[in-house]
C-alpha cells in the first residue's frame, strides 16, 4: 500500500500510461517489450543482434527526435559537435541529448533535420518516447534566450584560466606519482585530489563537449581522465543516461550504483546470510537487508562512498561481461543500450582498463611491497597506497557530486516520481531533481570543479564550468518568474548535512515508495534486486504495479 512516505511527497499520485520498452531492453520484431528471463535469455544467445530479440541498433540505425526518425549518415562528418558525438545518439531516441546540446544554437539545427526526415516512430517501438513534455517548452526558452544573450560576442567553452587549471592539476599527478611510488604520504594525497581536479574533470567535461570547439580536442582530453572512468562506459552511463533521465527510477543508472550486491546472500559464521555493503539513495529502491543493525548502512556508504571511481571504473566494467550478467554486455546494468564494438575493439579496451588498474593499484602496491625491509608494516603500507588513490578520489568525488542529487528535495519535487510519464518540461526535471550548493562561490566552483551548479550543467551540458557561477543567478531569475523552484545550500557543509540527514532518515527506516511502473525490464529488476524473492512475490496490486511491464 502506498506509504507514508509516498503520501507527504506525491509518490501515490500516478497516471496511467501505455507501456513502451526501456532504453536497453530488447526489442521483439514488431516493437513489444521481450521482459521475460527466458527470452532474455535467448537474447543473449542468439546474439544481441539477432533476428527475433534484437537491441537497439547503434551501429547501423537512425537517430529519433521527438518521436520521428531521421538518417544523419551523410551529415556525421559535416557535424560541427564531431562525428562521434552523432554516432553516440545512434539507433536511440536522443530527444533530450538533442535539445540540451543544441541549447545555444536558435533554430538552425532544427530546420535542418527536415532534409534528413525518414519517418515517424510508432508508439510501441523501442525508440519511441514520450517520457517528458516537449510540446510546449516557456521555461526552457526563455532560459536559452538568456543565456544565449550572456554569451553574444563571447565563447562558452573554456578559458585561458580554465585550461591552466587542467593543466597544472596534469602536471600534479605526474610529478607527484614517482614520489607516491615511493611511499610518500602528501603525494598520494596530492595525485588523488589533483587527478580529480584535473584529469578526471577533462574526461568529464571533454565527454560534454565543453572544452573546445574542436571535437578532436574534446576527446583526447576525455582520454586523459579515463582513469576515472572508461570513456565507452562513461559516454553511456552519464553523457546518455543520467543526463537524459536524472533521478528517473529505471533510467538513471546512478541511482543503482550503491545497491548492486547489497541484497546478496553471503555465508557468515554466527551472523548468517548478508549483502554487500551498501545504502539505498532513494525512498523508491526496495529496503535493504538490516541483519546487521539497523546503522549498517553507514557501513555501506562508507564502503560505496570509496568505491564511488573504482567501482563504475573497474568492478561494474568486469561484471558487465561476467557469465552472471544478464545481458551479455549489450547494455550498462540493463539500462541502457551500449554501443557494439568489434572484439578487437573491445580488446583494446579492456586492455585500457587493466593498464588503469595496473598504474593505480597494481604498481604503487608492488613498488612498496617489494622494497627491503619485508615486514607487516611495510605490507600494509603497501596495501594502502595500492588502495587509497582510487579510495580518496572516489570519495572525493562522491562528496562533490552526489550531494547534489541525493537530496530528499529531489525525490519529492513532483508527483510524478518514479513514473515512466513525467508531464512536465524536461528542464524543470532537471530543476527540480538538483540540490545545489554555494552556487556563486569561485572557492567552492574549483573545488568541485563546476559540480555545485549541476541545474546549469544539465540544462547547457556543452557549456565549461567555469561559466557556471555567472549563469546562477540568470537560471534563479527565470525559475522565479515561472514559479519553479530553485533549491540550493549556502555551501558544501550544508549540503551535505542534508544529504546525511535524509541518507539516515531513508536508510533507517522502511519507508518504500515503489514508484507504480518501472521503466526497466523483469530481468533488470531481478539483476538489480528491485524485485522480490519468486516465494515471497505477490500478484500485481495498484500499489506495486507490474514489475515485468517496461516503460520509456
Amino acid at each position: 500500500q502506498p506509504s507514508s512516505w509516498a503520501a507527504t511527497t506525491g509518490h501515490a499520485n500516478h497516471r496511467s500510461a501505455t507501456r513502451h520498452p526501456p532504453p536497453g531492453a530488447p526489442v521483439r520484431a514488431g516493437g513489444t517489450a521481450a521482459t521475460d528471463p527466458e527470452t532474455m535469455a535467448a537474447s543473449r544467445r542468439d546474439g544481441a543482434g539477432g533476428e527475433g530479440e534484437r537491441f537497439p541498433d547503434t551501429a547501423t540505425g537512425l537517430w529519433t527526435i521527438h518521436n520521428r526518425r531521421y538518417n544523419l549518415t551523410s551529415f556525421l562528418d559535416a557535424h560541427p559537435g564531431g562525428r562521434f558525438a552523432l554516432e553516440l545518439a545512434r539507433g536511440r531516441n536522443c530527444t533530450e541529448l538533442f535539445e540540451s546540446y543544441h541549447s545555444l544554437a536558435g533554430e538552425r539545427p532544427r530546420a535542418m533535420l527536415a532534409a534528413y526526415y525518414v519517418e515517424d516512430a510508432a508508439r510501441g517501438d523501442h525508440d519511441y518516447a514520450e517520457t517528458f513534455s516537449w510540446a510546449s517548452t516557456p521555461f526552457y526558452d526563455a532560459l536559452k534566450a538568456r543565456v544565449r544573450a550572456h554569451f553574444r560576442g563571447r565563447s562558452h567553452k573554456a578559458t585561458p584560466a580554465m585550461w591552466l587549471h587542467h593543466v597544472v592539476m596534469v602536471a600534479l599527478v605526474v610529478l607527484c606519482y614517482p614520489s607516491l611510488l615511493r611511499g610518500n604520504w602528501l603525494a598520494l594525497l596530492v595525485v588523488s585530489v589533483a587527478y580529480f581536479l584535473g584529469p578526471a574533470a577533462m574526461l568529464h567535461d571533454g565527454s560534454h563537449f565543453s572544452l573546445s570547439k574542436w571535437a578532436w580536442l574534446n576527446r583526447v582530453c576525455a582520454y586523459v581522465g579515463s582513469a576515472h572512468s572508461s570513456v565507452y562506459m562513461w559516454d553511456h552511463q552519464h553523457t546518455i543516461a543520467h543526463h537524459s533521465y536524472t533521478g528517473l527510477h529505471g533510467c538513471d543508472p546512478d541511482l543503482y550504483h550503491f545497491t548492486i550486491g547489497a541484497r546478496s546472500k553471503i555465508p557468515l559464521p554466527g551472523i548468517g546470510a548478508v549483502g554487500l555493503p551498501g545504502f539505498r539513495p532513494s525512498p523508491s529502491l526496495r529496503p535493504l537487508p538490516t541483519r546487521l543493525g539497523r546503522h549498517a548502512w553507514l557501513l555501506g556508504w562508507l564502503t560505496r562512498a570509496l568505491l564511488t571511481t573504482f567501482g563504475p571504473s573497474v568492478l561494474e566494467e568486469v561484471l558487465m561481461y561476467a557469465p552472471c550478467f544478464p545481458f551479455g554486455g549489450s547494455s550498462y546494468l540493463g539500462i541502457i543500450a551500449l554501443r557494439r564494438h568489434s572484439r578487437a575493439r573491445l580488446a583494446a579496451h579492456f586492455a585500457g582498463r587493466a593498464v588503469v588498474v595496473f598504474l593505480g593499484v597494481v604498481l604503487p602496491f608492488a613498488a612498496l611491497a617489494m622494497a627491503p625491509p619485508l615486514s607487516l608494516t611495510s605490507l600494509a603500507k603497501a596495501f594502502a597506497f595500492g588502495v587509497l588513490p582510487f579510495a580518496v578520489n572516489g570519495m572525493y568525488y562522491y562528496a562533490v557530486s552526489q550531494v547534489s542529487h541525493i537530496q530528499e528535495a529531489c525525490f519529492a519535487s513532483t508527483a510524478d516520481e518514479g513514473h515512466p510519464l513525467v508531464n512536465n518540461e524536461w528542464a524543470i526535471h532537471q530543476v527540480q531533481h538538483t540540490v545545489d550548493y554555494g552556487i556563486t562561490d569561485a572557492l567552492t566552483k574549483h573545488m568541485s570543479v563546476g559540480l555545485n551548479n549541476q541545474a546549469v550543467h544539465h540544462l547547457f551540458p556543452q557549456v565549461a564550468w567555469v561559466h557556471y557561477d555567472a549563469l546562477a543567478p540568470i537560471l534563479e531569475r527565470t525559475c522565479r518568474e515561472f514559479g519553479v523552484t530553485y533549491r540550493h545550500h549556502r555551501g558544501f557543509a550544508e549540503a551535505f548535512f542534508h544529504h546525511m540527514l535524509f541518507l539516515k532518515r531513508v536508510n533507517e527506516s522502511d519507508v518504500y515508495a515503489a514508484p507504480k511502473r518501472r521503466m526497466m525490464s523483469q530481468a533488470t529488476l531481478k539483476f538489480l534486486g528491485e524485485v522480490a524473492r519468486p516465494a515471497a512475490a505477490a500478484p500485481p496490486t495498484a500499489a506495486t504495479g507490474d514489475a515485468g511491464s517496461s516503460h520509456r
